[in-house]
């Protein structure tokens, strides 16, 4: 029974790190997108989408690493998980990221400021 689940120990962090590397990739290139001539909902939706995109590469090798660690019982898979899911909690966007990421004008970085009070 054991030899047949072989194949998650390359499957698994072959995505993990596809899923890692890809939701930069794809969440930068999103984010370069986006025009300083835009107004700032245009950018926030803009970013929110580059956001949700990024969040859902890095969930679904989470979750696959959840679904063969249940399956194999390898601790490596819930690991992998786990890092996955922390890197996710960390991406979360804040006010600081989101002054930092997207390309804002001085009036767009005070109503960012008066939004922390």
């Amino acid at each position: 029974m054991e030899n047949e689940f072989d194949i998650f120990i390359y499957v698994v962090p072959l995505i993990g790190m596809a899923g890692y590397f890809g939701s930069q990739y794809v969440f930068k290139n999103l984010l370069n997108t986006i025009k300083s001539s835009d107004d700032l909902g245009i950018k926030l939706g803009k970013y929110r989408t580059a956001s949700l995109i990024k969040f859902a590469i890095l969930e679904a090798p989470a979750i696959l690493a959840l679904i063969a660690f249940y399956m194999t019982k390898n601790a490596l898979y819930f690991v992998i998980s786990v890092c996955l899911i922390l890197y996710l909690f960390i991406q979360r966007p804040t006010v600081q990221r989101m002054k930092n990421d997207l390309p804002l004008n001085l009036e767009e970085i005070k109503q960012f400021d008066t939004l922390k009070t």
